[in-house]
């Protein structure tokens, strides 16, 4: 329990660190231009402190199986959408979320605070099987696999859409248009809709089993510690579907779109997130 409870410490140090000195650096320039990038950047952190944390080096090859595939799917992830977002920022020149905000260090700061958050609870789960010793690992089973083939079909959903979308901006007659063709016509937010599957599938991969450690091993896990790890797709679902995510999307395309018939009939038809594939 003490690794663990390190481990957490360590990454969430870790966390906060990057994302007070990508303030410190981005305050002053007032740009936003590199925010996404930096979240991207501590997870990639968090993750191999907890590895370094736990080992008191780094071996990526004395790493049990199911610490393997949750350092490489979340790592995967990371990259992947921090990518994405540094590269359409680029493009666009600006982050509309961002606004004013940017030019008020208070706000400013309490955004890249968010972003710490936001990095330490995601990946919870990942950087708390990674604190768990090897001889303590349950043999990998149907409930990695399970976890695993969800994290795939909802990081799959998540990169289809984002792929869609951005190719579907690229083409200036879209500039004053609403997508509705490919993922879009099944569900208004299928890339949140990826993300949350995918976040919900590492969970049952390390959630699970963390459940099942500390059920085994008391001494090394409690339960209740094992339980926190439940914060991870809660908070993902949370944010997404109530703060920060389809909220806030949901207004701006009501506000700019709201006056087309077209758009009316297609929030109508289109569910805001889970796709309904019967009449």
């Amino acid at each position: 329990m003490a690794v663990v409870a390190s481990v957490l410490k360590a990454t969430g140090i870790t966390s906060g660190a990057i994302q007070l000195v990508s303030f410190l650096i981005a305050a002053p320039l007032q740009t936003e231009k590199f925010f996404d990038l930096s979240g991207c950047l501590t997870f990639v952190s968090c993750v191999f402190t907890s590895i370094w944390k736990a080992q008191g080096h780094l071996d990526l090859g004395s790493l049990h199986p199911r610490q393997l595939l949750a350092t490489a799917t979340t790592l995967t992830w990371s990259l992947k959408l921090g990518s994405f977002l540094f590269v359409r920022i680029l493009k666009d020149g600006s982050d509309k979320r961002m606004g004013d905000i940017k030019k008020k260090p208070i706000r400013f700061a309490i955004t890249w605070t968010m972003q710490a958050v936001w990095v330490f609870l995601t990946a919870l789960p990942v950087y708390m099987i990674n604190g768990v010793p090897y001889e303590y690992q349950p043999s990998i089973s149907w409930l990695d696999y399970l976890g695993l083939g969800i994290w795939g079909v909802g990081m799959l959903t998540e990169t289809i859409a984002d792929y869609q979308k951005f190719t579907w901006r690229l083409q200036k007659e879209n500039k004053e248009k609403f997508i509705k063709h490919g993922l879009w016509s099944l569900s208004r937010h299928p890339n949140y809709l990826g993300e949350i599957l995918l976040w919900s599938g590492s969970w049952i991969m390390c959630g699970g089993n963390l459940l099942s450690i500390a059920a085994n091993h008391p001494q090394i896990l409690s339960r209740n510690t094992a339980l926190l790890s439940l914060l991870s797709p809660l908070f993902v679902t949370g944010l997404l579907t109530k703060v920060s995510g389809i909220p806030l999307l949901e207004k701006s395309s009501d506000k700019k779109f709201g006056h087309m018939k077209e758009y009316r009939e297609y929030k109508s038809r289109t569910p805001v997130l889970i796709p309904r594939f019967s009449n």
